[in-house]
């Protein structure tokens, strides 16, 4: 077992993944500040991306990401619309969705195809070779998204809890879950 120690003191983690090996960790987090009773705005969001066998980060930068997810390859992730390579932080591209910010996204497990839901509630499927959109469907209230493990459906997790499964290929609606909560 491993145990990753951060060395900063952390108040809110606001979005984690991992690559598909577990060898390291990528975390948007909000740094805790100091507590001197004076009004302060806080400061930005701290994006880092750590080795897990070493515990050392691999990228540490203030950035605006809420969301970061990673390619089951580990090569490349998504943070504040970009997609940026691992090792160099080198941007390969921009992912623009319709709306003005990226709200949701998920890889496919082979890594081939990318789903991204701006903050207008368009799905972008795009293919991680070109990064061009290869399908975009209307899907509002959209705040979660996950591929199956044979990448053949995606689920599309909705304000009020109905959970969506699609054809990602199509955007057709396959099946409707209605949880009985209204968090997905």
């Amino acid at each position: 077992v491993s145990l990753l120690q951060l060395y900063m003191p952390i108040s809110q983690v606001i979005s984690i993944d991992c690559t598909t090996d577990a060898s390291c960790v990528y975390m948007v987090s909000q740094r805790q500040t100091s507590n001197t009773g004076q009004p302060q705005s806080p400061p930005a969001p701290l994006l880092s991306v750590w080795e897990v066998s070493s515990g050392k980060p691999l990228v540490s930068q203030r950035a605006s990401p809420s969301l970061v997810v990673v390619a089951p390859n580990g090569r490349t992730y998504l943070a504040s619309g970009k997609v940026l390579e691992t090792a160099t932080g080198r941007r390969v591209c921009d992912i623009s969705p319709h709306a003005s910010s990226v709200a949701v996204a998920a890889f496919r497990p082979d890594g081939a195809r990318l789903a991204v839901v701006g903050d207008d509630g368009v799905i972008s499927i795009r293919d991680t070779c070109t990064w061009e959109v290869v399908r975009a469907f209307h899907l509002p209230r959209t705040e979660k998204l996950a591929y199956s493990p044979d990448g053949s459906k995606l689920a599309a997790g909705m304000t009020g809890g109905t959970v969506r499964i699609l054809d990602p290929d199509t955007g057709r609606e396959l099946a409707r879950v209605r949880t009985a909560g209204n968090r997905t």
